[in-house]
């Protein structure tokens, strides 16, 4: 790698994931490594890096910044004291010890990423969230570089419950001006943070958040053989988090109870529940109809894990006030996990939000519900046509390969290149 002649520096910036598990922003380092790039990533540490080595890791520089241990618990506590004002009729209040969380956890970032800097002129810099942004920013108007900025969560003013995330998203709209362009998740999103923060519409690139390369009809066998499941049962997966409200895990356990014999729902995820976490797996159904997997793996064992059922379930949707409202109501491209699936065949469950019945409906890769109800209808009808859900799906992999639209970054790089 050290041997290579550079087309040039690219600098990523995100502070509140990690690029293990970051599926665009990996393919992105892949597609620009392969075009001549030297890549660096800045992010918090993350011991699953290291602990789960992949081919990507030749391909990119981690920068890895050390979130201070002490910080992290007397953030904790500040955030617990202030929440439990609202028991006290001052919900206002509430909300200030995650304000104050906000701004410590991406001014270290920033702060950090401007203290470990090594980065040289004309470079591009790429910041994935309003921190992040912000950091890029600096770095950029210091170095003579270029900024790019790659929305990875909506962060919408009206959605914002903080005085610290108000704070962070009123400098990334300062800071959007300057981008030679701004990436989001499908035009909805485009036109969201465009009208958001006041950009050109000619600077918006839609990029959905898919996979690289043709895609394959597989059916695996991973969690049959974890679990002594009987290859004759119709496995449903969940993949991801469990805990956040929005994820909306309960709705599916309320239709279990009319499921048959032969039903069996897989939660895979990074994080088993926990005392205190407020979630938890019904009894009566644990190690019978539904099963856990908590065990991590490599990013690319993803494509094993996604074969390994017939049917994929998200029903994912806003709750309550929230940041994320926009940004999960607005989902149709963002969510990695539906195309991961795709990639591989496996046709999708999925909440009626914006954009999923003509992504995944109208093109009869899967089927939108309004409620739990609706669940065990919907998977009964992709059981009775089941192969072709399953070419449907693959069709539509194909049509949103990553590689088709992330080419239009790589042209407005082009043209700004100080090497042309």
């Amino acid at each position: 790698m050290e041997n290579r002649q550079y087309k040039g520096v690219i600098n990523y910036f995100v502070n509140y994931t990690s690029i293990f598990s970051l599926t665009p922003w990996r393919n992105s380092i892949r597609l620009f490594f392969d075009e001549g790039y030297k890549i660096k990533v800045y992010q918090y540490a993350d011991e699953r890096i290291n602990k789960y080595p992949s081919d990507l890791d030749d391909k990119f520089d981690l920068v890895e910044i050390r979130y201070p241990i002490a910080a992290k618990y007397i953030l904790f506590l500040i955030k617990t004291i202030f929440r439990s004002l609202r028991h006290f009729g001052l919900k206002r209040l509430s909300n200030f010890g995650d304000g104050i969380d906000c701004l410590f956890h991406n001014y270290y970032f920033i702060a950090a990423c401007l203290l470990k800097n090594r980065c040289g002129e004309h470079e591009v810099f790429i910041g994935g969230d309003p921190g992040s942004l912000i950091a890029a920013h600096s770095l950029a108007k210091k170095k003579r570089g270029t900024l790019i900025y790659w929305s990875l969560e909506l962060y919408v003013e009206k959605d914002i419950n903080n005085f610290g995330l108000k704070i962070i998203k009123g400098a990334e709209r300062r800071c959007n001006q300057f981008a030679l362009c701004t990436l989001d998740f499908g035009d909805m999103r485009c036109k969201i943070l465009q009208e958001e923060n006041g950009l050109d519409p000619r600077s918006m690139i839609s990029v959905p958040n898919s996979q690289i390369g043709r895609g394959e009809i597989v059916r695996n066998y991973f969690f049959n053989d974890k679990f002594n499941i009987p290859r004759n049962k119709v496995i449903i997966l969940h993949a991801g988090g469990l805990f956040t409200p929005f994820i909306r895990i309960k709705d599916i356990f309320q239709s279990i109870p009319e499921w048959p014999d032969d039903y069996i729902l897989v939660l895979h995820t990074h994080q088993s529940p926990y005392p205190g976490c407020g979630f938890s797996i019904p009894e009566e159904y644990l190690n019978r109809k539904i099963f856990l997997s908590d065990d991590p793996l490599p990013f690319d064992k993803l494509d094993m894990v996604y074969s390994s059922c017939d049917i994929g379930v998200m029903v994912h949707g806003p709750i309550g006030e929230s940041f994320a409202k926009t940004n999960m109501y607005y989902s149709d491209l963002s969510v990695g996990k539906i195309f991961h699936h795709l990639k591989v065949g496996v046709p999708l469950i999925v909440r009626n939000l914006p954009g999923y019945p003509e992504l995944i409906e109208g093109r009869q890769a899967g089927v939108c519900i309004n409620s739990p109800l609706e669940i065990l209808p919907a998977i009964q009808k992709i059981m009775n046509n089941h192969e072709q859900y399953r070419l449907n799906a693959l069709k539509l992999h194909d049509e949103y390969r990553f590689e088709l639209y992330h080419g239009k970054l790589s042209e407005r790089l082009d043209a700004v290149s100080p090497r042309k």
